[in-house]
């Protein structure tokens, strides 16, 4: 498998492999959000983070999935984020994996990538969809959640946020990864690699660094593209660990630039 530039577009590549479909990078368009929420949903589902978070979303399956896709929605309408989608060459329209990622601070970097973001039909799409989601949200909220345990994790991930990154002002200016989501029966084919060879060059580029939290099973990928491990995560109360890795794997992760001058 080789992954080599498709066509003359920046924003695109193709994964090729001879004995599949090709897998093209591309940047996101707003109707992949809907594809992208239904990718979360079943790719999380069952794991033990959201057997934690949403302990409801098998019985409440079309709330839990709506939910998904309002979240999708709104990260690929943020000016600051870019979202990235992985498809198939034979079928365009399926996402089989994604990458959302976030240009925090405000540097020239982050100020360029808002920029190139305000344009008017992003604007009006933004407007519109403002007015209808509290409509929409009515439909799914709390039917497949845990509320103490979506709180505690809201409260543990400010913490890591604080300990890790606020506390360092050098950090104060980065990317961050929302999420990095390969459908399963794709996986094994470098496409996670390829979606965040998007980030990395883009920091490279800017000399800042890329920050995420890593799953249990995401940690080894993120390991292969030069992301170190800061720090295990924070215990949740009350979250059962031992059916993926008992604690003991995934965890605050960063990727420095090449002539990065900090430790």
């Amino acid at each position: 498998m080789s992954l080599t530039a498709a066509g003359k577009t920046s924003t695109q590549t193709t994964l090729t492999d001879n004995t599949k479909p090709k897998v093209i990078i591309r940047e996101a368009r707003i109707r992949d959000a809907w594809q992208i929420g239904y990718l979360s949903a079943t790719t999380y589902l069952g794991t033990d983070l959201f057997k934690y978070l949403t302990p409801k979303a098998e019985e409440h399956f079309g709330a839990y999935l709506l939910n998904n896709r309002v979240r999708a929605i709104n990260r690929v309408l943020n000016h600051r984020n870019i979202t990235f989608v992985a498809v198939e060459e034979t079928n365009p329209g399926r996402a089989v994996g994604y990458t959302i990622l976030t240009r925090l601070g405000d540097d020239e970097g982050a100020q360029r990538q808002i920029a190139s973001r305000k344009r008017w039909w992003l604007t009006l799409a933004a407007w519109i969809w403002s007015y209808f989601m509290p409509l929409i949200t009515k439909l799914y909220t709390g039917k497949a959640d845990d509320p103490e345990h979506i709180a505690e994790f809201l409260r543990v991930a400010d913490l890591e946020e604080k300990t890790h990154f606020a506390s360092r002002p050098e950090l104060a200016n980065r990317w961050y990864v929302q999420s990095c989501v390969v459908s399963k029966e794709f996986q094994g084919r470098k496409i996670g690699k390829a979606l965040m060879g998007e980030v990395t060059k883009r920091a490279q580029a800017e000399g800042v660094c890329v920050g995420l939290e890593a799953s249990a099973p995401g940690e080894m990928m993120y390991r292969s593209v030069g992301f170190e491990l800061i720090a295990r995560f924070q215990p949740l109360k009350g979250m059962d660990y031992g059916a993926e890795h008992k604690g003991e794997a995934g965890g605050v992760m960063i990727w420095k630039p090449e002539g990065w001058k900090y430790d």
